[in-house]
């Protein structure tokens, strides 16, 4: 049985995302933003009124695998635009190559992170990506990379 060669790099998530940086480079963003957005539907919940208990319904955040929304958009001169849909599930296979280059910490739900890292852009030039995260009760909601210098090599 002949055993297969793969790198990192062959991973459709790296090779996404390497995409996603290197477009947003050429095209001279200043910031990727990385967002999810919940389904949103109706959800029982129990009430006390009047000293009687009632169901009522109240919109609220789904579960993610019940659908969603991930986008991708780049900042360039002040105004934010849309690069990409991924399928929601991706999300958090983006985020999670995101903090491995970044080299952060996972401190759990509800805590914000920050970290950085160089990527070569080509061979005379590598980009350095500042990324924070501004989680929400369960998960990281949006991830923002700050382009913070191009320099020659």
């Amino acid at each position: 049985m002949e055993e297969k060669n793969t790198t990192l790099r062959d991973d459709p998530v790296v090779r996404f995302l390497e995409k996603i940086l290197l477009d947003s480079v050429s095209r001279g963003a200043t910031r990727i933003r990385f967002e999810r957005f919940p389904k949103m539907g109706r959800v029982p919940v129990r009430v006390v009124e009047d000293g009687a208990e009632k169901t009522k319904s109240e919109m609220q955040p789904l579960p993610w695998s019940k659908g969603g929304r991930f986008d991708i958009s780049i900042e360039i001169d002040g105004a934010f635009e849309q690069t990409a849909a991924p399928p929601v599930l991706l999300w958090e296979k983006v985020i999670a190559q995101l903090k491995m280059r970044s080299r952060m910490v996972d401190y759990g739900p509800r805590k914000s992170e920050n970290g950085h890292f160089s990527m070569q852009v080509d061979p005379e030039r590598t980009a350095t990506f500042f990324m924070t995260t501004n989680p929400d009760p369960y998960n990281d909601k949006v991830v923002a990379l700050e382009l913070s210098n191009l320099t020659s090599t």
